[in-house]
C-alpha cells in the first residue's frame, strides 16, 4: 500500500514543477526529471534526459522583452486528476492552465490541456519518468496590459 508521504512527494514534484516554469527557471524544472527522464510536450520527437530537457524548457521560458522594465510570463496552474502509487513507481495525471506572454507586446497565449506522467522513485527522491502534455486548446490572447521587470525577482524569489 503506498503511504501518505509518497503520494504528497509525488504531488509536490507536480507543484514544483509549475512554480519552475512561472519563475522562469528551465534548470529546476528540468531537475525534477530523472536522469533519463522523457519531455512529451513539444512539436516533433520526445525530449529524452535532463541537459536536454533542461536546454529545451530553456528556450521557452526566456524573461527578456524589447522593453527593460517589462518582463514575459508564465502563469502555470495545475490540478491534479489522480495519482497512483506501486512500490517504486507511480503514474498521475493533472489538468493545467497556463497563461503567458513572450515578449511581444499585447499579444499572449493560452494553452490547456493534461500531463500524464510516470514517476519514479529515485536516490533523489521522487522523479518525473515521463511526462505527456496532450493540449485541448492553444490560442492567442489580447493582452494589453503591463507586466514589470522590477517586480519579477519578488515573484520568483524561493521561500525562505
Amino acid at each position: 500500500m503506498a503511504s501518505l508521504e509518497d503520494e504528497f512527494a509525488v504531488r509536490a514534484v507536480v507543484t514544483r514543477y509549475s512554480d519552475a516554469i512561472m519563475c522562469r527557471d528551465p534548470a529546476a524544472a528540468a531537475a525534477l526529471f530523472a536522469r533519463d527522464g522523457v519531455l512529451h510536450a513539444f512539436a516533433g520527437e520526445p525530449v529524452v534526459g535532463r541537459e536536454a530537457i533542461e536546454a529545451a524548457l530553456g528556450g521557452r521560458v526566456s524573461s527578456r522583452t524589447p522593453d527593460p522594465a517589462e518582463t514575459s510570463f508564465g502563469f502555470q496552474m495545475s490540478r491534479e486528476v489522480g495519482v497512483s502509487i506501486d512500490g517504486d513507481t507511480a503514474q498521475g495525471r493533472w489538468y493545467y492552465l497556463e497563461i503567458g506572454r513572450g515578449g511581444e507586446p499585447g499579444t499572449g497565449r493560452l494553452s490547456m490541456g493534461t500531463f500524464n506522467d510516470r514517476f519514479v522513485r529515485t536516490n533523489e527522491g521522487w522523479k518525473i519518468a515521463h511526462r505527456r502534455l496532450t493540449r485541448f486548446y492553444v490560442g492567442d490572447l489580447e493582452m494589453p496590459g503591463k507586466s514589470f521587470a522590477r517586480e519579477f525577482e519578488t515573484w520568483t524569489a524561493k521561500p525562505s
